[in-house]
């Protein structure tokens, strides 16, 4: 396939399996199907000298393509999809990191080990599967609906785990006494650890807010910051870590909805308020 029908086919939206094929071996094809084809459509409606399909101008193709490589985002999304994975698992668990060595929970020895262990290599796991969903290969084809939605509530139900188990030990009466001051208290320390996986991992993505791999990015760091809030929280009762530890996980997927639906809605509204 040459490169012109490869471009009149990525204007198109229309990537099968042959398109697919040359991308793997033309990175600068490879660079206008990014981001849906963003690039692309962006030079054809900039520049009448960018076409699709006579070729176009390439001098000024490469030279677009080389200004967005010179961004720090630009460096990091071009990274190999498996440095991508793991500079963003990283970035999720960073801040568990940093509390549990800095700032671990006052009931740590009386915390029985065997359910840490358990709850934290499930959400070291929940976390990884939730970043790689959230940084989908270019030339994957598109899973189907079906995975998405299963692995979607299966990472969503690992988030409420911890809450639906009994207390890890007996609930005192400063716990109790301290119930409403302490959600706001984890709510706000639970968002301040999943900034790094939020900036992180978007500057890693490679795609233009796409529903799936932005509510992917929201349960993976909510896992996070919920790993966090585990090692330096000493609350047990279950009611507190169903609303103010695992409940970050449907803020911040209601979050990142409304983000996609907005940047949607204004993306649809910007060339008719052009006219």
């Amino acid at each position: 396939m040459e490169c012109a029908e490869a471009r009149d086919r990525i204007l198109k939206a229309s990537l099968d399996d042959d398109v697919r094929a040359h991308l793997r071996e033309c990175e600068a094809c490879a660079a206008l199907a990014a981001d849906e084809g963003r690039l692309a459509r962006a030079l054809s409606e900039a520049d009448g000298n960018v076409r699709a399909a006579d070729g176009g101008d390439f001098d000024a193709l490469l030279g677009a393509i080389q200004t967005e490589d010179e961004t720090v985002r630009g460096k990091l999304r071009s990274l190999p999809t498996a440095s991508r994975v793991a500079v963003a698992f990283a970035a999720t668990i960073v801040m568990a990191l940093i509390f549990v060595v800095g700032w671990r929970r006052g009931d740590w020895d009386a915390y029985p080990m065997f359910r840490m262990a358990t709850i934290t290599g499930s959400f070291l796991v929940s976390t990884a599967i939730g970043v790689v969903l959230a940084l989908p290969r270019i030339y994957r084809p598109v899973r189907p609906a079906a995975f998405r939605l299963g692995m979607f509530a299966f990472l969503l139900a690992v988030a409420f785990v911890p809450a639906m188990l009994p207390a890890a030990h007996e609930v005192g009466t400063a716990q109790a006494a301290g119930f409403w001051p302490g959600i706001g208290r984890c709510l706000g320390l639970g968002t301040i650890a999943a900034i790094p996986a939020i900036v992180v991992v978007r500057m890693l993505q490679r795609d233009d807010l796409s529903l799936w791999s932005t509510l992917f990015l929201a349960l993976s760091a909510a896992i996070g910051a919920h790993l966090a809030l585990q090692m330096h929280c000493p609350v047990v009762d279950p009611m507190h870590i169903a609303i103010a530890h695992s409940g970050l996980a449907i803020v911040y997927v209601v979050c990142a909805w409304l983000v996609v639906l907005l940047a949607t809605r204004r993306e649809f509204d910007a060339p008719a308020g052009n006219r």
